[in-house]
């Protein structure tokens, strides 16, 4: 399996209390042992439903989409630190596959150009390499999230090899697995991790945003002045809107500081220079100006 939990691994970590291999505190207790089976059937459940979703995961959508290589998928999930793990990729796949659902995005076009006095994309692309051009298209993320995790996780997971000197003198090749590499891997996909949580909630607010706009783009010709309206019809007033942006220009700038953490491994790693990016902190300053400008529009937008 793909997941790397075979059948014979869940066996293995399932106990039999009818074995006599059985743990000592089984015997004797019928009562014990009875909830210690169906503790035990419950978690066998557990597993192959865990085993189940990451195989369906990898094959019917991060290898077929492009996301993950064949050297990756066998490090997708990750068994020492399986719920964090299985959480980042059950949290992935929903807002993934709902944004797949999504239709309208050619619809929004006219809008997402009207949106800003300045475009975000023209501002970030030449400072954080590709950008979409609506800034706020999710789906990228998504599959940025996915790549960088599956790259990671591998290099993580993944022994290297040391020239050293053995007792003779003579130099070896040493496999290690906890290298500086292996732990600085396992540090920047902690902090990919960490991201899941907050674009699933800016991820919501923005569908629901987007779902919004577009019940409101029939029979209607978009243009700067019209976008603002329709803008202040979804928000009601200054505040909310101010929230939302704040949201998700906020989780844009996370983004942006797990990205260079990536750019900064992979040039080092691959002994190569990336394009077209600055430093997070000029990144960091742009999305606070874009950010700052919005918030004035918004001000004079609901005086």
């Amino acid at each position: 399996m793909n997941s790397e939990k075979t059948a014979s691994e869940i066996a293995e970590a399932v106990v039999d209390g009818s074995s006599a291999n059985a743990p000592g505190y089984l015997n004797g207790n019928p009562r014990r042992k009875e909830a210690e089976k169906e503790r035990q059937e419950l978690k066998k459940i557990q597993l192959e439903q865990e085993a189940a979703f990451f195989d369906d995961l990898i094959d019917n959508l991060l290898i077929p989409k492009g996301l993950v290589t064949d050297k990756e998928k066998s490090f997708i999930f990750i068994q020492e630190k399986a719920a964090k793990s299985k959480k980042f990729w059950e949290v992935w796949h929903t807002n993934y596959a709902k944004l797949q659902e999504m239709d309208g995005k050619i619809l929004l076009k006219p809008y997402v150009d009207s949106e800003f006095t300045a475009k975000p994309s023209i501002l970030l692309k030449e400072k954080m390499c590709s950008v979409p051009d609506n800034i706020f298209e999710m789906d990228f993320y998504f599959e940025r999230l996915a790549r960088f995790a599956a790259d990671f996780q591998t290099e993580w997971k993944t022994p290297h090899f040391y020239m050293k000197k053995n007792q003779s003198g003579a130099n070896v090749l040493k496999e290690e697995y906890e290298t500086p590499r292996n732990i600085e891997a396992e540090q920047i996909v902690l902090k990919i991790w960490d991201l899941i949580n907050d674009f699933d909630t800016v991820n919501t607010l923005v569908m629901d945003y987007y779902s919004k706009v577009l019940n409101e783009l029939p029979g209607k010709t978009i243009d700067a002045e019209s976008s603002k309206q329709i803008y202040v019809d979804i928000f009601g007033n200054a505040r909310t809107a101010k929230v939302f942006e704040q949201k998700r220009f906020g989780l844009l700038k996370e983004y942006a500081g797990v990205l260079f953490l990536v750019k900064d491994n992979w040039e080092k790693r691959l002994e190569r220079k990336y394009d077209n990016f600055t430093s997070f902190d000029d990144v960091s300053d742009t999305i606070d100006t874009i950010l700052n400008n919005k918030i004035e529009q918004i001000d004079t937008m609901f005086s």
